[in-house]
């Protein structure tokens, strides 16, 4: 570290290692800064940037061995490589550029930046500032821990998997925050999670690809979502999911197997296909959906309309419903479904 008089740097564009010892080397002020070329590997034991570093390179860690970054850092392109722990305990992280990481952990420092992620990253404290993060093809973001996960102004593109584990805190959206899942992507929501809107401008979920809650017999809530547009595929596959005051429109397919229950209390369009399987539940709780010519509900589950005021769209085609009447045609208003 830094002792006295002119300021010092450290540039490395060679390799840095941590060789011997079981315990941490700190490298403090002047803060570090790893070259395009640079590589920075741990061997045994760990090391300790507290003041964080810069630049982009390679930071490894081989099993057992640990990268712990006290202030975040600010890189671009970089690679977190080996199967030792890269953990980001605070400060900012400013990531741009394509970023690799086989076994990072966010536990507390504030993500900014656009940037996009391959390999395997853990959100498990800290808030997702502004900007854009895309989950590449074959990348998982797994979002763990207890507490509370927040996103402000950043957008989250899923190209591949999203996952929010069972267990895991609440995430919450501010600021015009948003998820989107691209074809071929899957967010899966794994246990009885919560995502609500928290402050600012109203938030919003986009789905292209595969949206699934395999909750089992928890409750997944999707609550103050300003939107929520499914133009892929949206699973209930067991448990229940509720939404309230989030306006629902699927453009694609929504699919409630396994006795699963899907709860819709916000509102919303709808021109897309509904599937409910025997023991599934789909209700219609509140607000005004709207059902769109071409629409269908297919399906031995059971549907109803408990408290929303469900209408059918003005247009061309017909809605079918798997009840007393075989179609329901345009200009109809339903009282209820059951």
């Amino acid at each position: 570290n830094y002792h006295s008089g002119t300021g010092s740097t450290f540039m490395n564009g060679g390799t840095v290692r941590k060789s011997g010892g079981g315990g941490a080397a700190t490298l403090g002020h002047p803060v570090p800064e790893n070259g395009v070329g640079g590589r920075m590997e741990v061997v045994t034991g760990g090391l300790v940037l507290p003041d964080g570093v810069t630049g982009g390179g390679t930071f490894h860690a081989v099993e057992g061995a640990e990268v712990r970054y006290e202030r975040g850092a600010d890189l671009g392109d970089a690679s977190f490589t080996g199967p030792g722990l890269q953990r980001f305990t605070g400060g900012t992280l400013t990531l741009t550029g394509a970023c690799v990481g086989e076994n990072v952990r966010l536990e507390g420092s504030a993500l900014a930046g656009t940037h996009a992620l391959s390999g395997a990253w853990e959100w498990t404290g800290g808030a997702l500032g502004s900007g854009e993060t895309t989950v590449l093809e074959g990348a998982v973001l797994r979002v763990s821990g207890g507490g509370e996960h927040r996103m402000t102004s950043r957008a989250v593109v899923v190209e591949g998997v999203l996952e929010h584990a069972a267990g895991a805190g609440p995430l919450r959206f501010a600021s015009a925050a948003s998820v989107v899942g691209e074809e071929g992507g899957l967010v899966d929501l794994q246990g009885d999670v919560v995502w609500n809107y928290h402050s600012g401008t109203a938030s919003s979920v986009v789905n292209g690809g595969t949206f699934r809650s395999s909750a089992g017999d928890g409750v997944v809530e999707l609550n103050g979502i300003s939107t929520f547009t499914n133009n892929g595929v949206f699973e209930v596959s067991g448990g229940r999911v509720s939404t309230s005051s989030t306006g629902f429109s699927n453009g694609g397919t929504v699919q409630v197997t396994g006795g699963g229950v899907l709860s819709l209390g916000g509102g919303g369009a709808s021109e897309g296909a509904w599937e409910a399987e025997a023991g599934a539940v789909v209700e219609f709780r509140a607000g005004s959906p709207s059902v769109g010519a071409g629409s269908g509900f297919t399906g031995a589950g059971t549907w109803r309309v408990a408290g929303a005021t469900l209408s059918v769209e003005e247009g061309e085609g017909e809605v079918s419903v798997p009840v007393s009447y075989t179609h329901l045609r345009a200009h109809e208003t339903l009282g209820s479904i059951s």
